[in-house]
């Protein structure tokens, strides 16, 4: 190849070279986003610091392990057996007369009422079940003292009939 045509081949190059870098130049000032002044100014909101407390977990403390209850039961059946029925179990006082148990009171459902004793209560007494045939209703029957059980996991059951 000709020293002439090399330099001219040089040339054309240089020329396409710097065509190509005007063309990018003119673009960039072209594609340059402007700022635009169309909208109005608008005030900054002020913001007010407020004070948010920040919540510190209580320490986990372990559950303490339950105690298992030493549970016994007193059970009331009555014969023939009755729905609807009032049962009461009282308490006899050191004077002799009887008292309600509160919490021991409810209706006998299919001839039967069952109430769980504590071990703390075990062995007391005299109790008896009286029966009424409502809660304001007649007397229908009532059982012999008992004493309440004295081990846990024991039932007393006590009979009544009418």
């Amino acid at each position: 190849m000709s020293k002439h045509s090399m330099t001219r081949r040089h040339g054309w190059l240089t020329v396409s070279v710097s065509a190509l870098i005007a063309v990018a130049v003119l673009a960039s000032y072209l594609f340059t986003p402007t700022a635009v002044d169309a909208l109005p100014p608008r005030p900054t909101p002020a913001v007010t610091p407020t004070h948010t407390p920040t919540l510190t977990p209580a320490p986990r403390t372990p559950r303490p392990t339950p105690i298992p209850l030493r549970l016994s039961h007193i059970r009331l059946v009555v014969t023939p057996a009755q729905d609807g029925l009032w049962s009461v179990v009282e308490w006899q006082g050191s004077d002799g007369a009887w008292h309600v148990v509160d919490g021991w009171q409810g209706t006998v459902e299919a001839g039967s009422k069952r109430w769980a004793v504590y071990e703390r209560n075990f062995g007391e007494g005299p109790f008896r079940w009286v029966i009424y045939e409502s809660p304001a209703g007649a007397l229908v029957g009532q059982s012999l003292p008992f004493t309440l059980p004295v081990t846990a996991g024991e039932e007393l059951t006590v009979y009544i009939r009418n």
